[in-house]
C-alpha cells in the first residue's frame, strides 16, 4: 500500500514555461499564429527534458535511440496576442512501453484563461534499425513524476 502512496504524490507534477510572443510570431492583427503552436509545445518539452538530465547531447544526439513525433493534435481555445505573458504547462497523459503522449495547455497567468491545449505522442525508436524499442527503465523513472494523475501507464 506505501508503495500506490508513494507513486500518487509522485506523479501529477507539472513542467511550466513562461512565454512572451514577438510580432514575428503573429500574424498582421497580432495574433499568435496557430501553425506556431507545434514550435511552442517542442521548446517546452526541450527545455523540459534538460530539466530532467542537463546534457542536451543525451536526448538529441544519443547513440542508441531517437524520439521522434509519431502525432501532434491542438485544439485553439482563445487568441493569443503579443507582448502578452503566457504560461505553458506540460504533463506525460500516457506512457506505453516504447511511446509517451505530452499534454500541454496554454493560459494567461493573472486570471488562468485558456488559449490552447495539444497532445504530442513521442516514440521511441532505434538509432540504427529505426524499429520502436522500449523506453529505458532510466528515463522512465524521470518521466514518471510528470505522469498525469489518473492514468496508469501500460507496461
Amino acid at each position: 500500500m506505501l508503495y500506490g502512496i508513494l507513486t500518487y504524490m509522485l506523479q501529477n507534477q507539472v513542467f511550466s514555461l513562461e512565454a512572451h510572443f514577438h510580432f514575428n510570431d503573429c500574424d498582421p492583427a497580432g495574433i499568435f499564429y496557430f501553425g506556431n503552436v507545434p514550435n511552442l509545445c517542442h521548446r517546452t518539452y526541450e527545455n523540459w527534458l534538460t530539466s530532467l538530465k542537463k546534457d542536451w547531447g543525451f536526448w538529441f544526439n544519443n547513440s542508441e535511440w531517437i524520439i521522434p513525433i509519431k502525432n501532434c493534435q491542438v485544439d485553439y481555445q482563445n487568441p493569443m496576442k503579443a507582448g502578452e505573458p503566457y504560461l505553458i504547462q506540460m504533463v506525460v497523459g500516457q506512457m506505453s512501453q516504447s511511446s509517451f503522449t505530452t499534454q500541454y495547455r496554454a493560459v494567461y497567468p493573472k486570471t488562468q484563461t485558456p488559449y490552447f491545449k495539444a497532445e504530442i505522442v513521442h516514440v521511441f525508436v532505434d538509432k540504427k534499425s529505426f524499429q520502436k524499442t522500449t523506453i529505458p527503465m532510466s528515463i522512465r523513472s524521470l518521466f514518471e513524476p510528470y505522469l498525469k494523475a489518473g492514468t496508469h501507464e501500460n507496461r
